[in-house]
């Protein structure tokens, strides 16, 4: 007999504690701190947070973690040290906090399915005369749609008067109710690029092409200047009316276009440090100079950086950031955007 590992999780509910959960053999090498995970509460399915391993036996029955939602741990060990921190703060519920600091749409529940069974639709519809308004109300809503989640009747219909309704027709035989699991609503996403067909070159190909086809051969020369297969959408920015030329350099077995997941997410080593650039340039000093002596100063001001994506605003950040830390003060810095937190 294997021993048993129990874990605590943080469950996406407005609850307060962590409550512990076995897990099963097939998941014991890939359960990690972090890792989200979907576990029964109550009668149904929910998403739950790994926070910690549970070292004592519990005295308590114990149910099993029904399954990873992610197998890649989300989660560092620093996300769940600042989760607990603003969960005691504030005194809210530490899986409610978890569930606002990540995207939204990565988590999954179970939802109760109300359907018409085949055999008793053609009973219930002889039968109709005898249903009250209610029930004849209920009854053309699954007839029209052949089966509605139970949170969405709940929204049509008074909520005690439905489940009335329901126990009538579910012990009658005429509906059924069954469970299902919410799909993510964060999918992965693709992109389509465009690259040479294998044993092709600009080289071996250009005086095959008729010199008319220029916006063949500016497709081409595109893909010479470009080491990797190029994103049909930078080709679009780059060649104008490419569609049909796209089309027949295809036809002809010179290139092809392939999908690609997008990675939306930042790989994070741990450890890592950001390796700031060696100097500022002459605009960014002269307002970390000016920011600078109100902090010295320790006054109160506000100021607004203004300049264009990828123009240098994070390094005055990071810069003025680094020297309060050096004054044992403390700094808040909101990301809005998710490519800036590897600086951050």
């Amino acid at each position: 007999m294997r021993d048993i590992k129990y874990i605590d999780i943080a469950v996406s509910m407005p609850v307060k504690g962590l409550y512990t959960y076995i897990v099963p053999e097939i998941f014991l090498e890939k359960i990690k701190h972090g890792t989200i995970v979907l576990v029964p509460f109550g009668k149904r399915l929910i998403t739950g947070y790994v926070i910690k391993d549970c070292k004592e036996t519990p005295n308590f029955k114990v149910k099993e973690i029904a399954d990873i939602i992610d197998e890649e741990p989300i989660l560092t060990t620093e996300l769940i040290k600042l989760a607990r921190w603003i969960s005691e703060y504030y005194l809210c519920p530490l899986g409610e906090v978890i569930r606002i600091m990540l995207p939204k749409g990565i988590d999954k529940r179970s939802i109760k399915i109300v359907s018409l069974k085949k055999d008793g639709i053609q009973e219930s519809i002889a039968g109709i005369e005898s249903f009250s308004e209610n029930e004849k109300a209920v009854f053309e809503k699954l007839a029209k749609r052949k089966s509605l989640s139970l949170s969405q009747l709940k929204k049509m219909f008074d909520e005690k008067i439905l489940g009335n309704i329901l126990e009538h027709f579910q012990k009658d035989g005429i509906i059924e109710i069954s469970t299902k699991l919410s799909e993510p609503r964060v999918k992965v996403k693709y992109e389509d690029y465009v690259k040479f067909k294998d044993g092709y070159n600009y080289e071996n190909i250009k005086e095959q092409l008729n010199k008319r086809a220029k916006t063949q051969i500016n497709i081409l020369e595109h893909l010479k200047d470009v080491s990797e297969p190029l994103k049909k959408s930078e080709l679009l920015d780059r060649v104008s009316g490419y569609a049909g030329a796209l089309k027949s350099l295809i036809k002809k077995g010179i290139v092809e276009i392939f999908s690609k997941e997008i990675v939306r997410r930042y790989p994070i080593t741990a450890g890592e440090e950001y390796s700031k650039p060696k100097k500022l340039t002459d605009e960014q000093d002269k307002i970390v100079v000016r920011i600078r002596r109100v902090i010295e100063d320790k006054l109160f001001n506000v100021f607004l950086i203004y300049g264009v994506t990828g123009s240098g605003k994070t390094q005055v950040y990071i810069e003025l950031i680094s020297e309060v830390l050096k004054k044992e003060l403390g700094v808040i810095m909101l990301v809005p955007e998710i490519s800036l937190t590897s600086q951050a």
